[in-house]
């Protein structure tokens, strides 16, 4: 196997997809173990040890959900062919392959690793290690998430904006259409700078993720400056149908917090001038559904 062979596998891992809900347990374990092997050289991972750290990064990276499940992606990604797990002395697993148990895997000393083949790649070329890492990030979160999810997993890679291995073309007019909607400035806050004649710290942000199949239409963008770009992204704050901010009763600080978040709960964002450009509320759901963590401090109206 070579680094295209390598990397053809894990572009190719099976994801699970229903009504547009987001499932990136597969990729998170991937990075969590490429994170362990690059700092500690571990090469198996027993679940005992990872399942705390799995079901983190769930809730951080993860759709908020009511429980969190590090065994899914631990036995199902050995279906992809990138995984396979041990026992303490060989012992057979007593499993449901549809099922994992979480404690079985505990009491059995299960572990888990990439396959020898995959492992030598790694182990001979680093830089194996920062191309599938950037591969499952440009796939599966958006670029506000990457340093923040690097440091996570303990990786130490440098990673330069989007990378190649993106499923998805993004459309360049996408950003100049955003911007253009809402005058060059951000929704939230109407922070607008310029430098030289070019907009600066303004961002075109999508509302339902362009890694979850999310379009590059200006209705399902918002124009936001860095930080509630970021803020929005990590759920935050979200935003009704009437384009309502809420904050997120999880989101607490200093008078920062209050000055840049949490003045604004409750208040509508600025909105295009022409309301065939306004966010569709299609995509604001799903923004509350899969991104937003929670409760909002203002009631949304979701209707």
């Amino acid at each position: 196997m070579d680094r295209d062979q390598l990397t053809e596998k894990f572009r190719g891992l099976t994801i699970w997809k229903a009504n547009g809900q987001r499932a990136p347990h597969k990729p998170l374990l991937v990075l969590l173990a490429l994170g362990c092997l690059q700092r500690k050289g571990q090469q198996e991972l027993p679940y005992a040890e990872i399942e705390g750290p799995m079901k983190q990064l769930l809730e951080d990276f993860g759709p908020p959900r009511q429980t969190y499940h590090p065994e899914y992606p631990f036995f199902h990604l050995q279906s992809d062919g990138v995984w396979e797990l041990t026992t303490e002395g060989g012992i057979q697993l007593p499993l449901d392959r549809k099922l994992p148990n979480a404690g079985v895997f505990r009491e059995y000393g299960v572990k888990g690793g990439f396959p020898e083949p995959i492992l030598e790649i790694f182990q001979e070329d680093p830089e194996a290690v920062r191309v599938v890492a950037e591969l499952l990030l440009g796939a599966h979160f958006p670029a506000t998430y990457h340093e923040d999810l690097l440091q996570s997993v303990g990786l130490d890679l440098e990673i330069a904006g989007t990378a190649e291995s993106t499923t998805r073309i993004r459309d360049p007019k996408f950003r100049r259409e955003v911007l253009l909607a809402y005058g060059y400035r951000c929704a939230v806050c109407g922070l607008k700078i310029e430098m030289q004649d070019k907009t600066v710290a303004i961002e075109a942000a999508h509302i339902k993720w362009h890694q979850a199949g999310g379009p590059d239409h200006t209705a399902n963008g918002l124009a936001l400056c860095t930080l509630h770009h970021k803020l929005f992204d990590v759920g935050a704050f979200t935003l009704d149908p009437d384009l309502v901010l809420s904050v997120s009763s999880m989101a607490h600080g200093n008078e920062g917090f209050q000055r840049w978040l949490l003045d604004f709960n409750g208040d509508r964002i600025h909105r295009p001038a022409l309301s065939e450009l306004a966010p569709q509320p299609d995509f604001l759901q799903w923004h509350v559904r899969e991104v937003f963590k929670g409760k909002g401090r203002y009631e949304l109206n979701l209707n």
